[in-house]
């Protein structure tokens, strides 16, 4: 099931590059920092999408769309705007709650 950032107060374009870091591929799934996750910001001509890679399928997936930019986003900032995937996103363990 695809999930996407929506933010209620801004364009998703302002919202990736506010809490986003812009690569400049399609990042390997191995080379994903673990305490983030690859957004791809599609063009479809009539509107655009941010589109959350949460595994390797949908990373696979994703690669195969046209006019793309990607980010890598901290998953606590992915799950703020977007909360109904946090049950497929594993949060790395701080070193407080060590």
């Amino acid at each position: 099931m695809p999930y996407y950032i929506n933010p209620p107060t801004l364009t998703k374009e302002a919202w990736l590059k506010e809490n986003g870091k812009l690569i400049a591929d399609a990042p390997a799934w191995n080379d994903v920092p673990q305490d983030s996750l690859p957004v791809c910001l599609t063009d479809t001509s009539m509107f655009t999408t941010a589109y959350i890679i949460y595994d390797e399928s949908e990373l696979e997936l994703v690669k195969l769309a046209r006019k793309k930019q990607w980010y890598l986003v901290l998953k606590e900032k992915i799950i703020q705007v977007e909360p109904s995937i946090a049950h497929l996103v594993k949060l790395p363990k701080r070193k407080d709650d060590a």
